[in-house]
């Protein structure tokens, strides 16, 4: 599982999933205040999936040894190709309801398929309230249940989640079903790596804390994903964290944001902010509250949600807004436009009539603001936004103190000593004489941007173990500090021919040496166990991976064993070596390596690239991929080549 992936997961917005946490496993000792456990596990099964059967059991066992220390949190993700998935999902959320869940699933898994009769037989095993489990049938879609589900469901996926059955350990994640001395192994790090967390950093939340350092993008998806209420009668959910400032970006004001508060104020705050949100709309007046109590100046920058988990509809009401806000915004004055945001804040906009209103208060008729709304320029003004947006990594909801990224919420306990320290960062530049109307610039001047390379790599994979990736590098290569780049492919695809070609060149050619790694990820089943896969390796065993690969790309079928022998021999592998070795050992432990990583690394189609343990997720363009080979070469990627 990929947990950082644009979902992890470009990047993607943000959004404010209210999702349900679906916790398993033992209550923490209650010490006047909710503790965190050493070791937290978040397990995504589908009850009537095999491997997920077998994932629960495993992971039970496993947890065992680490008692109060250890929390299970169980988060159902039921496939659509189970016909029994979602009713069991649902059974299991009615026994949660009665601190019943574990012993529920238990009894369920007694049973090889999990379909009606088997869910109620463990309903009834564990003594469930059969009226409960009788009215969430009745209702259906609509029972608190389902939506519960529902919910639960999109803030896996906006978090990256995508198969079952996966874990997070501590917030790093783990795929599938790993044997048990490879799971033992996982957790006593995590476990370790947890209790160094505590040591070096004061914080008990060692999950939060992981995905805040290694995947900050996915952290506003992660925490939707943990911070919903547990059921009733379950254990208490983990203690929120309290929030921190990160690192400075370059947060521009461009001019026609709505902007509250005095240009001189001690800290800026910049919100960029989904107006048809609801729950950004309540952050919205938590801010206010800070402009009104002084020293805060606010500045709300318009962006629509592009969340791909999200509905059409929503996301065309939310571009809707956008582009009427700024619309406004372009038209009225200063003063009005506080006024305007202020009406999103306490619901008189929260809807398109709303809008209507305002404008027609002040002389703009319906028709007008459609005109104004679509104008090319309120187009252009919002893409500068956007723009703006994707070079200091922001999504809706995102909110910026002095520049510095805040990581929490509005209502954040945290929030208030983040104030204190950006106003001492602005008295500390004013000091050296600087216009206080000017200090927000030189403060913002020193941060960062982010760049169209850096974008296209998302943040590098933890615990990722690729070895036995046939490496392409030649012997003039060796003792050269170079960047080792894995691409994934099928041989037959047009884009992975053309990412193998490109990074061909580049490797030949190109400013910053890199080391490629090959394999073939073709069939679902058992990758690299094709005709085209079975035959690179076999030339790779023999040392003949790189010119094997380029014969491959270069076939119009390179799964047809006529075609390849004459490949082949022209490698000096002959017919009977070659039919000896392609089921061999040096094969098979290629194709074992290819299933591991595509099932931990969540490939679903070729080409994939890593660059760097980093996966590259921008166009398949050779202009884009010498920029991200360039980009990971000057952060101090690469390794010596032994």
């Amino acid at each position: 599982m990929q947990p950082r992936r644009r979902a992890v997961a470009g990047s993607v917005a943000a959004v404010a999933l209210a999702a349900v946490l679906l916790t398993g496993g033992q209550p923490l000792a209650a010490t006047g205040q909710a503790t965190s456990p050493t070791l937290t596990v978040r397990l995504f099964i589908d009850l009537q999936d095999p491997p997920s059967r077998d994932a629960w059991a495993a992971y039970r066992l496993a947890l065992k040894p680490y008692g109060d220390s250890a929390r299970l949190h169980v988060h159902h993700v039921p496939l659509a190709r189970h016909a029994h998935a979602r009713k069991a999902a649902v059974a299991a959320l009615v026994a949660r309801a009665q601190d019943q869940e574990a012993a529920f699933i238990d009894a369920l898994l007694r049973h090889p398929v999990p379909d009606g009769r088997a869910i109620s037989r463990a309903a009834g095993a564990v003594g469930l309230d059969m009226d409960a489990l009788t009215r969430a049938r009745a209702a259906g879609a609509a029972s608190p249940e389902a939506r519960a589900l529902e919910t639960g469901r999109r803030a896996a996926i906006s978090f990256g989640v995508r198969a079952a059955p996966s874990a997070l350990l501590n917030g790093r994640g783990v795929g599938g079903v790993p044997p048990a001395a490879a799971l033992k192994t996982a957790l006593k790090r995590a476990f370790e790596r947890c209790k160094k967390v505590r040591r070096t950093e004061a914080s008990h939340d060692c999950e939060g804390s992981h995905t805040r350092k290694h995947a900050p993008r996915s952290y506003p998806a992660f925490d939707a994903l943990r911070t919903g209420g547990a059921a009733a009668g379950g254990p208490a959910a983990p203690a929120r964290p309290a929030g921190t400032l990160g690192p400075r970006f370059q947060v521009q004001i461009l001019g026609g944001e709505p902007i509250l508060g005095p240009a001189d104020a001690p800290v800026t705050a910049t919100w960029f902010a989904d107006l048809a949100d609801p729950a950004q709309r309540r952050g919205l007046g938590q801010l206010l509250a800070l402009v009104d109590a002084g020293g805060v100046r606010l500045v709300v920058v318009p962006l629509p949600r592009v969340d791909p988990a999200g509905s059409a509809t929503g996301r065309r009401s939310s571009l809707r807004f956008a582009l009427a806000v700024v619309a406004l915004a372009t038209s009225l004055s200063q003063r009005i436009r506080g006024k305007m945001i202020r009406g999103f804040s306490d619901r008189r906009l929260k809807d398109w009539a709303g809008v209507e209103r305002l404008a027609a208060a002040h002389g703009m008729t319906s028709a007008q603001l459609g005109r104004a709304a679509s104008a090319p320029a309120t187009t252009v003004a919002l893409e500068r936004f956007v723009r703006l947006a994707a070079s200091v990594d922001a999504r809706p909801g995102t909110l910026y103190l002095n520049g510095r990224r805040w990581s929490g919420s509005t209502d954040e306990p945290g929030l208030k000593p983040a104030l204190t320290r950006s106003r001492a960062e602005f008295t500390s530049v004013a000091a050296r004489r600087v216009p206080p109307r000017l200090v927000y610039g030189a403060l913002v001047a020193a941060g960062r941007m982010i760049s169209a390379a850096e974008r296209d790599l998302e943040p590098r994979e933890a615990d990722v173990d690729f070895s036995g990736v046939p490496d392409l590098g030649t012997a003039a290569a060796r003792g050269v500090k170079a960047l080792p780049v894995h691409l994934f492919v099928d041989f037959r695809g047009l884009a992975s021919r053309a990412t193998f070609h490109a990074l061909e060149r580049l490797r030949r050619h190109g400013t910053h040496p890199i080391r490629l790694h090959l394999i073939s990820i073709a069939s679902a089943a058992r990758p690299g166990v094709t005709p085209s896969g079975a035959s690179f390796l076999v030339a790779h065993k023999h040392g003949k991976g790189l010119s094997a690969a380029r014969r491959l790309f270069s076939m119009s079928d390179p799964n047809r064993w006529s075609s390849l022998r004459k490949a082949m021999k022209r490698l000096g592998i002959g017919l009977a070596k070659l039919r000896a070795e392609a089921d061999g050992e040096a094969a098979r432990a290629g194709a074992a390596t290819a299933v591991r990583l595509k099932a931990r690394l969540e490939m679903d189609e070729e080409p994939v690239l890593y660059i760097d343990g980093r996966r590259y997720v921008g166009p398949i363009d050779e202009g884009r991929i010498i920029a991200a080979v360039a980009f990971a070469a000057g952060k101090g990627g690469g390794q010596a080549v032994p």
